[in-house]
């Protein structure tokens, strides 16, 4: 079998059996719903590969308070998030019930990363697919896609997006 940097899908014979065997994400984490905007904001600021390229993915894990406890950069944003997660292993932190920030698009290959990983909240600048929205359901992760100036549309489990002192969000998706 060759193994090769890739989306982490390619080569499974039994996707759907490999997907059946990840359990859901506990629920642990719980934001402002400011924090969504503040984190894509301060993603941008620490890319400096994408500054000098205009070529390139980010990605950032952060705990409730917004704090960057990894970040990576590379060409594909599979291996960016590859990167940040082993980062805060190495580092000898751990992923669960943190969130996971993307400067790229959230397809189901991204999704199944951040729940193997414990991984509870996405945020990203861009789109999500359809298939990343089921997966994201299923595992129980919040999901946000073009997070932007302040807006954002919460496609999945809207329970962790705190909005002021009024309850929380309502679904946007």
């Amino acid at each position: 079998m060759v193994v090769a940097s890739s989306c982490g899908m390619c080569g499974v014979r039994n996707i759907r059996k490999m997907l059946e065997d990840i359990p859901p994400c506990s629920h642990s984490l719980e934001v402002p719903e400011t924090l969504p905007s503040e984190i894509t904001g301060k993603l941008r600021a620490m890319q400096e590969t994408f500054a000098l390229t205009g070529s390139s993915h980010a990605a950032a894990l952060f705990d409730r308070t917004g704090a960057v406890i990894a970040f990576a950069e590379d060409v594909g944003r599979h291996n960016a998030m590859d990167k940040a997660v082993g980062k805060c292993l190495v580092a000898g932190g751990k992923p669960q019930g943190c969130g996971a920030v993307l400067s790229g698009r959230v397809s189901l290959d991204i999704v199944t990363k951040a729940a193997r990983a414990g991984i509870e909240l996405i945020v990203a600048v861009s789109g999500v697919s359809s298939s990343a929205i089921t997966a994201a359901k299923r595992w129980n992760i919040t999901l946000c896609g073009f997070v932007r100036q302040g807006k954002m549309n919460v496609y999945t489990e809207p329970a962790r997006i705190q909005v002021g002192n009024h309850g929380r969000c309502a679904h946007a998706g």
